[in-house]
């Protein structure tokens, strides 16, 4: 039988990673942990977050390698194994071990962290520095477009039209090609009309003299249509739902899923004992707030119980938790 760890994570990006250090050091977060961890990330670690600039207010944002490269450096010092470019393909979660299985290899633990966000990487994660992720204005996002740049603007619905729409008045230089999943409706269509709009979705073939991405424009039945040449593509992130499959591996695995997003409660439990569910997968409310603090708090609520399971008791934790259960505020008692 392979090692088994404490905890693994199923993802590596914001909320992946902050869940991961906290479940193994707890808080204050030290810099080497208590209990083994491992992250399995499908592209790389920082996942798409590296590629855009993370927002807490109009005024106010974190260029997002900067962020993603701490965190690894941190998840590194706790101790943590980080796992880059698999794919997990299948779970079992029901047991006290459980089992994550990917495309490389089987993996056992006694916790499991579900923070896989709900972007499809697709084979895009090759090519992430051809990739920027909106998780900003448009307005922010064009000031850092090639002078003439030709790219793809890629999303779900007509929210990816009217940042192009956007983007087109604030940039005339660049030439954008919009790609969607979902077909505009006739008044969508004429105040769309000047952009040039592909209805389906992409995938990416390669690069070209190492300058540009080669993709296939492919028909809503997934059929191949043309092959184009693109400096970037811009990804509406926001606009993703959770159609795109990326919670294929829990068919089966008893996690309960609403309208396509994990089911928690307030402290990420999925209502299997052991696995918890933080980011983006969770809620509809993205950004890299909502990723890191719901994080935070599964990763805290996974360390507290691998702490009494080793000593029997609860973890002394920082100042502003009281001794006793970590995860109650002490003015509800």
């Amino acid at each position: 039988m392979s090692d088994i760890y404490d905890v693994i994570t199923i993802g590596g990006g914001p909320a992946g990673l902050i869940c991961a250090i906290t479940a193994v050091t707890g808080i204050p977060i030290y810099s080497s942990g208590r209990f083994k961890g491992l992250v399995i990330e499908e592209s790389e670690i920082g996942a798409f977050a590296k590629y855009g600039k993370l927002r807490v207010t109009h005024r106010w944002f974190f260029m997002g390698h900067k962020v993603m490269d701490f965190l690894k450096t941190d998840a590194r010092e706790a101790g943590l194994v980080l796992k880059e470019h698999e794919k997990v393909i299948n779970v079992d979660l029901k047991s006290d071990i459980k089992t994550v299985e990917t495309d490389r290899g089987v993996y056992k633990s006694k916790k499991v962290a579900i923070c896989t966000g709900f972007f499809p990487h697709g084979n895009m994660s090759k090519y992430m520095k051809y990739i920027r992720v909106m998780f900003s204005p448009i307005e922010m996002e064009a000031t850092f477009l090639p002078e003439e740049a030709h790219i793809a603007v890629l999303g779900c619905s007509a929210e990816t039209a009217e940042l192009a729409l956007k983007l087109k008045d604030i940039r005339s230089d660049v030439n954008s090609l919009v790609i969607i999943e979902d077909k505009l409706t006739e008044e969508e269509m004429e105040k769309y009309k000047d952009l040039h709009i592909h209805y389906g979705t992409m995938k990416v073939n390669g690069e070209i003299d190492n300058k540009t991405l080669e993709i296939t424009l492919l028909d809503m039945a997934g059929k191949e249509i043309e092959k184009k040449h693109y400096e970037n593509i811009l990804v509406d992130y926001n606009s993703y739902t959770m159609k795109t499959g990326v919670t294929d591996f829990l068919k089966d695995s008893g996690v309960i899923l609403k309208k396509g997003y994990i089911k928690v409660d307030s402290e990420g439990n999925t209502g299997i004992a052991g696995v918890v569910a933080a980011g983006n997968i969770v809620t509809p409310v993205s950004g890299v707030v909502t990723a890191m603090s719901t994080g935070f708090t599964a990763g805290l609520n996974l360390h507290t119980g691998l702490y009494r399971e080793y000593f029997n008791e609860s973890p002394l934790l920082f100042p502003w938790l009281p001794m006793g259960d970590p995860l109650r505020h002490p003015l509800s008692q």
